[in-house]
């Protein structure tokens, strides 16, 4: 083999390895991020079986899991994030909450069945350390892990950040 075709060969293996999903599926597991700004009238959500944060509305058609809303008072108090759906179907089902992050990453990584069937159409309130499971619009099951919330006023409008670890199970069965 000549330097050329050497060359080559390390080249593609090179490429090939960056590939983080030859198949092209999505991945069923990750962190994502996302606030609650409407920008030219869009905003930022979760779809489970995309596995990333997506626009809604979208040319795609695609219709996300979990929107993120800011809980206000009548008199303007911020309370927090909530989470919903675009129809308050029923999508969550609260699990686990602890001060410290480290027994919740235990119980988020030991959650391997949902057993408990009442999802309710919000999640709320949402707080740091939180375990919920996620019942998707496909019907098909996922878990997140809070990692950090914000609310509060951006030029006087409520503002909402959140972050989560999640997972997700697309065969459709109950078990992680």
């Amino acid at each position: 083999m000549n330097l050329k075709n050497t060359s080559i060969v390390f080249y593609s293996l090179f490429l090939f390895s960056c590939l983080d999903n030859s198949n092209g599926d999505p991945p069923t597991t990750g962190e994502a991020s996302f606030n609650s700004e409407i920008i030219n009238f869009k905003f930022s959500a979760f779809s489970f079986s995309e596995g990333k944060v997506i626009k809604y509305p979208n040319s795609q058609g695609l219709i996300p899991d979990i929107i993120l809303l800011v809980h206000s008072r009548e008199n303007g108090n911020i309370n927090g994030v909530y989470l919903s759906s675009l129809d308050l179907r029923p999508t969550f089902n609260y699990q686990y909450w602890s001060t410290n992050i480290d027994s919740t990453q235990i119980y988020f990584d030991n959650l391997l069945e949902i057993s408990d069937t009442v999802f309710t159409g919000m999640a709320l309130p949402v707080k740091e350390n939180q375990v919920w499971a996620i019942m998707t619009r496909d019907g098909k099951y996922g878990k997140i892990l809070i990692k950090y919330t914000l609310a509060k006023m951006k030029d006087s409008t409520p503002y909402g950040e959140i972050q989560f670890k999640w997972e997700y199970q697309p065969g459709g069965t109950n078990n992680f």
